[in-house]
């Protein structure tokens, strides 16, 4: 199996790189912007985005490890959005010391297993009428956009666009919030390393859902202008925090 990726354009080595992961019904591509930005700032990296694990693939740890593998790199630092933070904390240090975590719109999974069951429950019917052709995907999508967490992303400019580049994929259902553990404490202890700054955890200003779920223990970045979708509703100042904390993970560390 070759992993769908995306790199910075050079000849694989060994050598540290920063993955990137999307949320539900993105891709690899919704980094092309960032990536683009970063490459010549950190040309001793390999930033890497990366379409996350389908169904048929391996669960995803030991996808991980196939990728490392086939793409000689070292995981050292993770970029993830909403299912692509959780990975990405859940990921984090399991193959090699991992530098830094940027989570955006991070849930640290399911605490009980009641709530595993309704997790099982909600997932299992999200897409069942798109799948049955019930319902059009374009449909659905603008249902899904409507939820309180998405508040003001349907008036953003590029919203269109938006709609336009959303994948229906069946991920892997190893990365459903039922399947991973709970990953509060794996937070709590990442968030300590380096005076903190190691995490950087962000939540949109517009986004009450997920302002409530950070841990009282954490300090989040409040990202003005941005419901859950910090990264298409506000890239310029994501983007100056991300290279930020790339600077504090690979420069000051050396």
């Amino acid at each position: 199996m070759r992993p769908i990726s995306k790199g910075n354009g050079r000849t694989p080595v060994t050598e540290k790189a920063v993955i990137f992961l999307h949320g539900f019904l993105g891709s690899k591509e919704d980094w092309d912007p960032f990536i683009k930005e970063l490459a010549p700032l950190f040309p001793e990296l390999r930033l890497l985005a990366l379409d996350l694990p389908l169904e048929h693939d391996l669960a995803p740890k030991e996808w991980l490890a196939h990728i490392c593998k086939e793409e000689r790199i070292v995981a050292s630092a993770f970029v993830g959005y909403s299912m692509g933070a959780r990975l990405a904390l859940y990921l984090a240090d399991e193959l090699a010391a991992t530098r830094g975590l940027f989570l955006e719109s991070l849930t640290l999974g399911e605490a009980s297993e009641q709530s595993r069951r309704a997790r099982r429950e909600h997932d299992y019917h999200l897409l069942n009428k798109v799948l049955a052709r019930e319902e059009s995907f374009a449909d659905f999508l603008e249902r899904w956009y409507r939820q309180e967490v998405f508040s003001g992303i349907s008036d953003h400019p590029d919203y269109q666009r938006l709609l336009l580049t959303r994948k229906l994929r069946l991920h892997n259902r190893n990365l459903s919030s039922a399947a991973l553990p709970y990953l509060h404490e794996k937070l709590l202890s990442f968030s300590s390393r380096a005076n903190g700054s190691s995490l950087f955890y962000l939540v949109g200003a517009d986004d009450n859902k997920y302002r409530k779920l950070c841990p009282p223990s954490i300090t989040p970045h409040i990202i003005a202008g941005a419901s859950h979708n910090i990264h298409f509703m506000q890239p310029t100042p994501y983007l100056a925090l991300l290279a930020s904390a790339m600077h504090l993970w690979f420069r000051k560390c050396e």
